[in-house]
C-alpha cells in the first residue's frame, strides 16, 4: 500500500478510494496484508467517537474486504474487537447479514466471520473478551450461531486466560 493511501485509510478519508476499481481495491494491502479496512479500524483511538462512515463506504465499494485476513489471520472483525470499537463491530455484522450466501463457495458470511480463528486460534469473541470490551462481547454473543460457539470460547479461555472479575459480574446477570 502506498503511503498516501495508508494515510488516507488511517484518517478515514474515503475520496481517494472512490476512483479505485473494485478488483484493485481488494489487492491494496500493507506488507502485513492489512487492507484499508484493517488500517482504518486499527488507527481509530479507543475512547474517541469512532466513525463508521469509512468502513461502510469501503464495504459498499468492495464487500469481499469484509472477509479478508491479514498475515496474522485477523479479519476486520478481529481488529475491531481487539481495538474495542463496538460501533464498527455492529457495522461489520450488519453488512455481513446483508450479504447473501456467496454463490461460488456457499459461505455464510456472518457465520464465517464469527467462527473464523486467527493464527492464535482466537475468534473475534475471544479477542473481545481478552480486550475486556463487554459491549462487544454482548454483540458477538447475541449474534453467535449457537450455544456451542459460546462453549467453545468459554472452554478455551478457561485454560488460557484469567478474566477480570467485573466480566464475571456481567455474565452472572444473564
Amino acid at each position: 500500500m502506498n503511503p498516501d493511501l495508508y494515510r488516507d485509510a488511517a484518517k478515514g478519508e474515503i475520496e481517494p478510494f472512490n476512483e479505485i476499481a473494485k478488483d484493485e481495491l481488494v489487492s491494496i494491502a500493507t506488507h502485513e496484508k492489512n487492507t484499508v479496512l484493517h488500517v482504518n479500524i486499527a488507527s481509530q483511538q479507543e475512547g474517541e467517537r469512532v466513525s463508521t462512515e469509512f468502513v461502510e463506504g469501503i464495504l459498499e465499494m468492495c464487500p469481499s474486504l469484509l472477509l479478508q485476513v491479514n498475515d496474522k489471520g485477523d479479519t476486520p472483525l478481529h481488529v475491531a474487537a481487539k481495538c474495542r470499537h463496538p460501533a464498527v463491530v455492529e457495522v461489520l455484522i450488519k453488512f455481513a447479514k446483508k450479504q447473501s450466501r456467496e454463490l461460488e463457495s456457499g459461505v455464510d458470511w456472518i457465520r464465517w466471520m464469527l467462527l473464523v480463528e486467527n493464527e492464535e486460534k482466537n475468534t473475534a469473541l475471544h479477542e473481545a473478551v481478552q480486550s475486556g470490551s463487554l459491549d462487544i462481547v454482548k454483540i458477538l454473543a447475541k449474534e453467535g450461531p449457537d450455544f456451542t460457539y459460546l462453549l467453545m470460547v468459554a472452554n478455551k479461555l478457561h485454560f488460557t486466560w484469567q478474566p477480570p472479575k467485573d466480566l464475571w459480574k456481567w455474565w452472572l446477570k444473564y
